[in-house]
């Protein structure tokens, strides 16, 4: 059975935020089309108000519990502590400034859930060698926008460029990449080169040349290109 869960995206996903948001379990902000950490929560708080199992993911049993006329409602609109869990606005400062206890780091989830969903509003706009936006972008090109337009001043640097960068953390292991983390990979050859936005659960949003498009890639832990090409990730939050 088809099962709904994080990292997907589509008009079944929006279908399944916009009852949530009808039952106060989700913010009608989040309401994106993209199946992210704050709608498995909503989906979680939604699990365990109607005596389901509370996984996060939306398959027969939860999907059918959730279009009833029996579903029950939120207490209070969900408002949670963790990634952008409240305002649209990218920039809040009340979070603490140290660690990572989450998935996401709870310190940075705002802006990674900005950047995010910046990423995820561009999704299906052409790809056009050199473009930076707003509509048109490259690989290199889309990462720039996404970051600048999420609130992180930055200089423009190409998939080569983004190699040799010191100014963020490096992460040098695939599988220590976390959601919002900037993914670089090699080309054909050493001379070319791809970035990508890693949205978890081995999905990436880009501006691919194949694909003519910003796009979302799910096999970049499990297929045999990506993690045959990854040079390093770079944590910008």
């Amino acid at each position: 059975p088809y099962v709904m869960q994080i990292g997907e995206s589509g008009s079944d996903v929006k279908k399944v935020q916009t009852r949530l948001a009808k039952l106060n379990y989700l913010r009608s902000a989040n309401v994106t089309g993209y199946f992210g950490e704050k709608t498995a929560e909503a989906v979680m708080a939604f699990q365990e108000r109607n005596k389901l199992h509370a996984d996060g993911k939306v398959g027969t049993g939860t999907y059918n519990s959730l279009f009833s006329s029996s579903a029950k409602k939120a207490k209070t609109v969900t408002t949670t502590s963790s990634p952008s869990g409240g305002s649209t606005s990218g920039s809040g400062g009340s979070s603490s400034s140290g660690g990572s206890s989450s998935s996401s780091g709870s310190s940075s989830g705002r802006g990674v859930e900005k950047l995010i969903e910046i990423a995820q509003s561009k999704k299906g706009c052409r790809y056009v060698s050199g473009a930076k936006g707003p509509n048109t972008f490259d690989c290199s090109g889309f990462v720039y926008y996404c970051l600048k337009e999420s609130g992180v001043k930055i200089s423009y640097m190409t998939s080569i460029g983004w190699r040799t960068t010191s100014r963020f953390t490096r992460i040098d292991s695939l599988s220590s990449c976390k959601r919002g983390d900037i993914l670089v990979f090699s080309g054909s050859s050493m001379a070319t080169g791809h970035v990508g936005i890693y949205l978890g659960s081995g999905s990436m949003i880009d501006a691919g040349s194949s694909a003519g498009c910003v796009r979302i890639t799910s096999t970049v832990l499990s297929g045999s290109y990506w993690p045959s090409h990854f040079l390093m990730a770079y944590r910008v939050f």
